[in-house]
């Protein structure tokens, strides 16, 4: 398979990462949701694409040689917001820590640099791939070059290739340069010609194949008017596609082996990412520890005093962390309970055994609002005790609905992958599934603290605690119930619409 090499628009990405996100500020008032939203899009791209090189353009300040042959191009454009403007440094220093090339060029906008750039990928017979908000660069797709464009947000990329494109406009992708000078692009204050629009030029493309011979075959074309406009505009058409024209061929001086991927300059990269308030963000780079099992305590109690001794721990200390092992946590209703795991703290871990003496002595402690339950399983956990005739009250942090909630399109992580992706932490190996569970457990008052500031930093803590939190009862007494079913009408729908299948 050849290399991959991703060409992103800093600027483009920029700008949908600050209308993506609230506004955000740390500690110092510096306005972070761009950057923000910037790194999550760039490290999500890498765990999920692994690309070989990766080069981030962005524009100059200064004009374009498209404003030098029309004043007004982008002159319709809003002024760059005051909370933006300043957050591009402190994208480029992200770059910098994370050791990702930054090229621009004055004369030139960054499309013009993703283009060359593209065509010499191309040229070395590497896979290439443009990250954009910008449609303009469409016009770029080939065999060898994609387009993700950041359809909402920047997280929702949606990939052009060939194919992809000719469905969308019916033409080859280098004629969307003609499309432009035809119709024009109100985004940029590109002129085009007066009444014709994409359904238009899109049909005389099809029909002559490029602007030129569009305007060496006027008299073909039908419609009175068109063809006046035309014949009217001819010189503002031309421009207007060279204005939308994307150059391929800028002077630019990029070693392609100092574009590859390596490690980041943790000197640059954590000062940074501390400075911002990135804890989400500053845990990827923190390297992996190993728990270490001496310092763990593991018990195992079935004794009545014992398990009073521990209930009054729980009482005096107000919280607690809950793992009820299940043979089967898809089907909690129908499960065996295999015992239950308690966790005090980090080092202090309790197994007990699952029969009817225990629940009936952990039942004032399971339903004491004022002791904080960290529980592994909340809903499976909720079905369990409910079958017991206890309702569980006190929950304050799930890890898996934490985690579904900062990213619910994503499939969810084993509770291992938690703990390392969160915590930096990787279980031992050759340890039993029960101690394993109890390792787990043992981390979810320092998983709570990480999870909670995430959610934070996304407004999402209001949900997690006044919606989501207190919905698990609702699933689980739902699950619990069931759903009452007509069977016998079921059946003639079933009758019915099989004489109709058949």
């Amino acid at each position: 398979m050849s290399e991959k090499l991703f060409l992103l628009d800093g600027h483009s990405l920029a700008h949908r990462a600050f209308y993506a996100l609230p506004l955000l500020q740390n500690n110092d008032n510096e306005y972070t949701n761009a950057v923000f939203g910037f790194a999550r899009m760039l490290f999500r791209l890498i765990e999920d694409e692994s690309p070989d090189y990766l080069i981030v353009a962005f524009d100059k300040k200064a004009p374009t040689f498209r404003h030098q042959e029309f004043e007004d191009y982008k002159g319709n454009r809003k002024k760059m917001p005051d909370e933006l403007s300043p957050q591009f440094s402190l994208i480029k220093t992200l770059l910098k820590g994370l050791n990702i090339p930054i090229v621009s060029k004055e004369g030139f906008e960054a499309d013009d640099l993703i283009g060359t750039l593209a065509k010499i990928g191309e040229g070395k017979n590497l896979d290439v791939k443009i990250v954009t908000g910008d449609r303009d660069a469409l016009q770029l797709v080939s065999d060898k070059i994609n387009i993700f464009y950041t359809r909402r947000g920047i997280t929702d990329l949606v990939k052009y290739d060939l194919k992809k494109v000719k469905e969308k406009y019916e033409i080859e992708p280098d004629q969307l340069r003609d499309m432009k000078g035809l119709m024009g692009d109100s985004s940029d204050n590109i002129p085009g010609v007066p009444g014709i629009g994409e359904k238009t030029s899109i049909s005389l493309l099809k029909e002559f194949y490029s602007l030129e011979n569009v305007l060496e075959n006027i008299d073909k074309v039908s419609g009175k008017k068109r063809k006046e406009n035309l014949e009217k505009y001819v010189e503002q058409a031309k421009m207007s596609k060279m204005l939308g024209t994307i150059i391929t061929d800028v002077p630019v001086d990029v070693d392609f082996i100092e574009c590859k991927m390596g490690e980041p300059n943790r000197k640059v990269l954590m000062p940074l990412l501390e400075r911002l308030g990135f804890s989400s963000l500053l845990d990827k780079f923190r390297e992996n520890e190993k728990i270490e099992l001496d310092t763990i305590s593991f018990k195992e109690i079935d004794d009545q005093k014992k398990i009073i001794k521990l209930i009054d721990q729980i009482k005096k200390q107000g919280n607690m962390a809950l793992d009820i092992l299940l043979d089967n946590y898809n089907y909690p209703v129908s499960a065996n309970v295999n015992g239950f795991l308690i966790a005090l703290d980090e080092k202090n871990i309790y197994s007990l055994p699952s029969n009817d003496q225990v629940f009936e002595l952990f039942s004032d402690v399971f339903q004491n609002n004022d002791i904080k339950k960290y529980i592994l399983h909340a809903k499976e956990t909720q079905i369990i005790l409910k079958n017991q005739g206890i309702n569980l009250s006190g929950l304050i942090f799930d890890p898996l609905l934490a985690t579904y909630l900062l990213n619910p399109s994503d499939k969810l992580p084993s509770l291992e992958e938690q703990l390392k992706k969160e915590l930096n932490l990787v279980l031992p190996e050759d340890i039993s599934e029960i101690r394993k569970n109890g390792l787990i457990l043992s981390k979810l008052f320092q998983l709570k603290d990480i999870l909670d500031e995430k959610l934070k930093e996304v407004n999402l803590v209001k949900l997690s605690n006044e919606i989501e939190l207190p919905l698990v009862e609702v699933l689980a007494e739902l699950e619990l119930n069931g759903i009452k079913m007509d069977i016998s009408y079921l059946n003639l729908l079933s009758e019915k619409w099989g004489k109709e299948l058949n």
